[in-house]
């Protein structure tokens, strides 16, 4: 009984914590999309594909360069100068 018991609980633990994940990903989408409408302005929506995908890109590849970034800086100083 007292296995039964402790499976219950941690059958709803994880519940209660799969409910809280969903809440805190709902208000992060929410969010989001607040900022996006922000953004969107008096644009009208077929544009802002225009310009939220670029952003999205140029976002990312500073995200993946980033470890890299130091080196190319200092490379292109170097070559600047001549």
């Amino acid at each position: 009984m007292n296995e039964d018991y402790n499976q219950h609980l941690s059958d709803e633990i994880l519940e209660r914590n799969l409910v809280l994940k969903m809440n805190q990903f709902k208000e992060k989408a929410n969010f989001i999309w607040a900022i996006a409408d922000l953004l969107r302005g008096h644009n009208r929506q077929s544009d802002y594909s225009k310009v939220i995908l670029p952003l999205t890109v140029l976002r990312w590849l500073d995200i993946i360069l980033e470890p890299t970034k130091k080196k190319v800086l200092e490379a292109y100083d170097q070559h600047k100068a001549k």
